[in-house]
């Protein structure tokens, strides 16, 4: 691992204390000893040259050392007279190699098959050409339209219950958590509430955990939903379950703003499985949500039928597998990833710029400009959603800037 200048954001800082090199560890910061990368506000960091006392004398953000020997390989080629290649400092090289431009149109439908009969598609291993580390697990199952909902689509197995324990203890989504009147929780503490508990991690808008963009891509590699517009929004939830005094937390039918959010929300079920409940004209569906499980709304699913948790009760979870002892208070922590509607928006209008004939782009632009963008209840003045508007393609550059193609 090498420390450099170059930020999370692709832009090289020059501060005295920043000085390229090896990343040294252990090093100790703020008390702690540490073995691996820091996470900092502007990208994660390691210290290349160490005190007495063995803290920070100097520092880098990190970056994999392969690519530093790939960005020394392109600055001796530009420096050789038989090779034409542009004058770019090793920063600029490192800069491009790190910070790929994000795309949401992967072509990871070509690596399903379906089974028309029970609209279950099963994820094949995706070739090797394709840059997702993913292997389908043999019982990973993705089912379209579940129950009769037009637009929900659901992939079972997801990932493994290793993944499954780091996503669920990951302080980043859910400690501390706060409820509605900002009272923070330990894990012991929300079940001893047993209140729903609501955390939106500490990290600058607008990006969420590196671990929610790695899902993100699993939604996209796997098929179940490769048009996803990368979020900018992270929510964790922590339901106490039927061991609590209340015998379980539930989460009343409600919409997801169509006008506050985009066209797509995903959900993670972690550590315990739930009933949801999705209810359109008198009609109700009820869906089982096992652990591990990755759901989608889009289409109608996300703007005409409103949805659910089932309350954690023994009777509502009789169906499901007990919970596993790194969970043994039983809880279900979930994961709601969505993308704001004005940056939604701006990603559909950017995409559409660069493809003016795609049809399909053309339909999505047309069925979000139902929903005039809002950033609460209230209707925005033509002035203020102006200035969200432009606030929306910053925060979407900065997005794309950043280095979210990473996978688990």
């Amino acid at each position: 691992m090498y420390g450099d200048r170059i930020n999370s954001k692709g832009k090289s800082r020059k501060f005295k204390k920043i000085v390229p090199g090896k990343c040294i560890f252990p090093v100790r910061f703020k008390g702690k000893i540490f073995n691996e990368c820091i996470n900092g506000h502007t990208g994660k960091w390691c210290a290349t040259k160490l005190t007495k006392k063995g803290t920070t004398d100097t520092w880098g953000y990190c970056v994999d050392s392969s690519v530093i020997n790939a960005a020394q390989t392109l600055v001796n080629l530009k420096r050789s007279k038989k090779n034409k290649i542009d004058k770019l400092s090793t920063n600029q090289i490192v800069n491009k190699i790190i910070t790929p431009t994000t795309t949401t149109t992967t072509k990871a439908m070509k690596n399903v098959h379906q089974d028309e009969s029970s609209q279950t598609i099963h994820p094949k291993t995706p070739s090797t050409s394709m840059r997702a580390s993913f292997i389908a697990d043999p019982n990973t199952k993705i089912v379209r339209n579940v129950g009769g909902v037009d637009g929900l689509h659901l992939m079972t197995n997801a990932f493994s219950e290793e993944i499954e324990k780091r996503l669920f203890i990951n302080n980043d989504f859910f400690l501390p958590s706060t409820n509605s009147s900002g009272w923070q929780f330990t894990y012991e503490e929300q079940h001893k509430s047993g209140k729903r508990c609501h955390s939106i991690p500490n990290i600058p808008n607008p990006f969420i955990p590196d671990d929610a963009y790695r899902l993100c891509n699993l939604v996209r590699d796997t098929g179940l939903h490769n048009e996803l517009v990368t979020p900018d929004y992270c929510l964790g939830l922590s339901y106490p379950g039927k061991e609590s005094s209340v015998g379980g937390s539930e989460f009343h039918m409600h919409f997801d703003s169509r006008f506050k959010w985009g066209e797509s929300v995903v959900g993670v079920t972690l550590g315990q499985g739930c009933i949801m409940h999705f209810v359109k004209s008198g009609k109700r569906v009820n869906i089982k949500l096992s652990r591990r499980s990755i759901y989608i709304m889009t289409g109608s699913a996300r703007t005409e039928w409103k949805h659910g948790i089932s309350k954690l009760s023994s009777k509502n979870l009789a169906g499901f597998p007990s919970y596993p002892d790194w969970n043994p208070l039983g809880m279900r922590r979930s994961l709601t990833l969505r993308c704001t509607k004005a940056v939604s928006d701006a990603f559909i209008e950017k995409e559409l710029e660069k493809n003016p004939d795609d049809k399909r782009l053309q339909e999505r632009l047309e069925e979000q400009t139902k929903y005039r963008p809002q950033l609460t209840g209230k209707r925005l003045t033509n002035a203020d959603l102006s200035t969200l508007r432009r606030k929306a393609k910053t925060d979407l550059n900065m997005i794309l800037a950043y280095n979210t193609n990473i996978r688990f």
